[in-house]
C-alpha cells in the first residue's frame, strides 16, 4: 500500500498519544520502516510538540482566577490613588504659592485669582481621593473570602 507522507503526518498526533487503533498503529509503524529518516524526524518533532504541550488546569483553576483578577483590581486601585495624591498635593502647593504671590505688593487679581482656581482644584482632588479611598474600603469589608 502506497500512502502519501502528509497523511501519515496527519496521523502522527493520534499515534503518539496512545490513542490510534491497530489499523493506524500499523500504518505509521510501516512508513516507519521504509522511511529511517522519517521516521527521526518524527520523533523529534514529537518530542518538541511533547515539551510545547499546555499543562492541564489545575483543580483550583477558578480560585486561581478570582485571585488573579483581585490582585489586578488592587494594583489598579493602587495606581489610581498614586496619581489622584500626587496631583492633589501638585494642586495645593501651587495654590499656596500663588496666594503668598498675591499677597506681595505689586501681585495682580489674576494671580489671586489663579490661586483660587488651583485651591478649588485642589479641593477637588483630596476628595476624589477621599471618596475613593472610603469607596475601596466599603467594598474590601464586603467581599467574601
Amino acid at each position: 500500500m502506497n500512502i502519501k507522507r502528509e497523511i501519515i503526518v496527519d496521523l502522527l498526533p493520534v499515534y503518539f498519544s496512545g490513542e490510534a487503533s491497530d489499523a493506524t498503529k500499523a500504518l505509521v509503524e510501516e512508513q516507519f520502516s521504509n522511511d529511517a529518516e522519517f521516521e527521526r524526524w518524527a520523533r523529534s518533532t514529537h518530542g518538541i510538540l511533547t515539551t510545547l504541550r499546555q499543562e492541564p488546569l489545575s483543580e483550583h483553576h477558578e480560585l486561581e482566577k478570582l485571585a488573579f483578577n483581585k490582585t489586578r483590581k488592587v494594583l489598579q486601585y493602587t495606581q489610581l490613588m498614586k496619581v489622584l495624591v500626587t496631583v492633589a498635593i501638585a494642586y495645593t502647593f501651587l495654590s499656596i504659592a500663588l496666594l503668598g504671590i498675591s499677597l506681595l505688593p505689586g501681585s495682580n487679581q489674576t494671580t489671586f485669582a489663579t490661586g483660587i482656581a488651583f485651591s478649588i482644584c485642589s479641593g477637588a482632588m483630596w476628595f476624589a481621593y477621599a471618596i475613593s479611598y472610603a469607596r475601596q474600603k466599603i467594598s474590601s469589608r464586603n467581599q467574601i473570602v
